[in-house]
C-alpha cells in the first residue's frame, strides 16, 4: 500500500506541477498579447486633447482649424502680391487654381454653373487634400498627449472623424440642392420628387427622395472609410515593424489621400451636374 500511495503522491505532485506550469505559460502568453494590444491603440471616435472652457478640443479638431487658417493665410499672401510676371509662388497658386477650374469645368461643361461652385469645391478639395496628406508627415501618427492620466493619440486625421465628414457632406448636400434649385427653378426640382401623374410616377419620385439622403450615407462612408482604415493599417504596422513596416501602406495611402481629396468633392459635383442636365434635356 505504502509504494501505491508513494506512486499516487507523485503523480498529484507532476500534475500540479505541470498545472502550475501550465498557468504561468498562460500567464506570459496573456501579458504579452495585452502588451502588444496596449501598443495599437485605435479609437473610433476623436480624442479630447484638453478643453478650452466647456469645449473640448480633439485631436482632429485642432488640425482642421491648423489647415483651415494655413490656407486663409497662404491665399491671403498671394492675392496680396499679385504681379504681372509671376514668380514661383504665385506661379505655383495659379497652377493649382488652374487646373482644378479646368478639372471642375470638364464635369460640367456649362461655364455659368462652373463659375458659380468653382469656389466651394476648389475650398472643399484642397480642405480634404490638405488634411488626408498632413497626416502622411513620417512620425505623426506616432506622437501622444499626455492627458487624464493616459496616453492619446495626439494627431487624427480631419476625415478619420466621421462628425467631420458627416458635417462636410451634409453642407455640400444641402448646397448641391440649393444650386440646382438656382438653375432649373423650384418647380423643376420640386417635380422630380413629386409627381401626382399616376401611382407609378409618385413611386418613382420616393424611390428619388430615398436615394438623395442615401448619397448622404453612401458619400460619408466612403471618405470615412477610406482614410480611417488606412490610419489603422498604419498603425497596426508602427506596432509590429516601427521601422519599415509603415513605409509601403504610407506610400499606398500617399495615393489614396490625393484620389479621395478629389473623388469626393467630384462626385458631388457630377451628381449635381446630372440633376441640372436632365432638367435642361427635358426641355429641348
Amino acid at each position: 500500500m505504502s509504494e501505491i500511495d508513494h506512486a499516487v503522491d507523485t503523480t498529484v505532485v507532476e500534475t500540479e506541477a505541470e498545472v502550475h506550469a501550465t498557468e504561468e505559460a498562460y500567464q506570459e502568453v496573456h501579458t504579452e498579447t495585452h502588451e502588444e494590444e496596449s501598443l495599437i491603440h485605435v479609437s473610433l471616435k476623436p480624442e479630447t486633447l484638453f478643453n478650452l472652457g466647456p469645449i473640448p478640443v480633439t485631436n482632429s479638431l485642432w488640425v482642421a482649424y491648423t489647415i483651415s487658417i494655413a490656407l486663409i493665410v497662404i491665399f491671403a499672401i498671394a492675392a496680396r502680391n499679385l504681379k504681372a510676371v509671376p514668380g514661383k509662388f504665385q506661379l505655383f497658386i495659379e497652377t493649382i487654381i488652374t487646373g482644378l477650374y479646368n478639372l471642375i469645368h470638364s464635369l460640367t461643361n456649362n461655364e455659368k454653373v462652373t463659375k458659380s461652385v468653382y469656389p466651394v469645391f476648389l475650398t472643399t478639395m484642397l480642405f480634404l487634400l490638405c488634411s488626408n496628406l498632413f497626416g502622411q508627415i513620417p512620425g505623426l501618427m506616432a506622437l501622444e498627449w499626455h492627458t487624464g492620466g493616459h496616453e492619446v493619440h495626439f494627431f487624427r486625421p480631419v476625415t478619420a472623424d466621421y462628425a467631420a465628414v458627416i458635417a462636410i457632406t451634409l453642407f455640400l448636400f444641402v448646397y448641391w440642392q440649393v444650386t440646382v434649385v438656382r438653375f432649373i427653378g423650384f418647380k423643376g426640382f420640386s417635380g422630380k420628387f413629386f409627381n401626382f401623374s399616376g401611382v407609378i410616377p409618385f413611386g418613382v419620385g420616393l424611390l428619388e427622395i430615398i436615394g438623395e439622403f442615401a448619397k448622404i450615407i453612401s458619400l460619408s462612408f466612403r471618405l470615412f472609410g477610406n482614410i480611417f482604415s488606412e490610419e489603422v493599417l498604419i498603425m497596426v504596422m508602427l506596432a509590429i515593424a516601427p521601422v519599415l513596416g509603415p513605409i509601403p501602406f504610407s506610400l499606398l495611402g500617399l495615393l489614396t489621400s490625393v484620389i479621395q481629396a478629389l473623388l469626393f468633392p467630384m462626385l458631388i459635383l457630377l451628381f449635381m451636374n446630372m440633376s441640372i442636365a436632365e432638367h435642361a434635356k427635358g426641355h429641348h
